[in-house]
Order: structure tokens, then sequence, then C-alpha cells
């Protein structure tokens, strides 16, 4: 499991076990957002500086997921 939190402090993504990746509003602990389908467990997430895009690592690979916020 692993976590990230965005530049501007509002915004919390998770990953976990089950393969998915849950975007949070802080402010309230919303779940935003779910993203499912990957192969493989991330491993890890980060957040690109402008607070856009979330990096996942799961296996061998790597995605960029660009956040809708």
């Amino acid at each position: 499991m692993s976590v990230a939190i965005s530049p501007d402090g509002k915004t919390l993504v998770s990953s976990s076990a089950d393969k998915t990746v849950k975007i949070w509003q802080l402010s309230t602990g919303k779940e935003l957002y779910e993203l499912r389908g990957y192969s493989a467990e991330i491993s890890s997430v980060t957040i690109s500086p402008n607070g856009t895009i979330a990096r996942l690592n799961y296996g061998i690979w790597q995605r960029e997921e660009k956040l809708l916020l």
C-alpha cells in the first residue's frame, strides 16, 4: 500500500493490495474516484508537482493516470 498527497494538500491518492487506486478529498474524507483493472498490486503512487498526474508502479510496469480534480 502507498499514499501520496497532492501539492495543494487537498487530495490524497492511495493504492492497495486489491489492485485498486483511490482518490480522496482530504477535507471531507470522501472517496472521489476508484481506478481498477491493474494486473498487479500497486507498489507505489506519486503525484506530479503540478498535481495533475499520478504515477503508479505495479509489477515491472509504470503507468501515469491524469487526475481529473
